[in-house]
C-alpha cells in the first residue's frame, strides 16, 4: 500500500491523473488498484489511514 485517496469527480480521471504524473511522481508507479464506494469518501479516507497508521506506525508512503 502506498496511498489511500478519494475521487473528486470520477475514479478513472483520478487515476488517468496518478497514472500521469499531475498528482505527483509518488503515484506515478503504482500498478495495482482497488476502489470501495463511500457516501462519504474523505471520511472513509481520514479512517483508513488512521488505521494503517495504527497498525503500522506510520502512514502509507504517498501520504506522508
Amino acid at each position: 500500500m502506498i496511498y489511500y485517496g478519494c475521487a473528486e469527480n470520477s475514479i478513472q480521471s483520478s487515476l488517468l491523473a496518478h497514472v500521469s504524473g499531475s498528482e505527483g511522481e509518488c503515484t506515478v508507479v503504482a500498478n495495482v488498484y482497488s476502489c470501495e464506494l463511500s457516501l462519504n469518501p474523505l471520511r472513509r479516507q481520514r479512517e483508513l489511514l488512521k488505521e494503517y497508521k495504527r497498525a503500522y506506525g506510520v502512514l502509507p508512503h504517498c501520504n506522508g
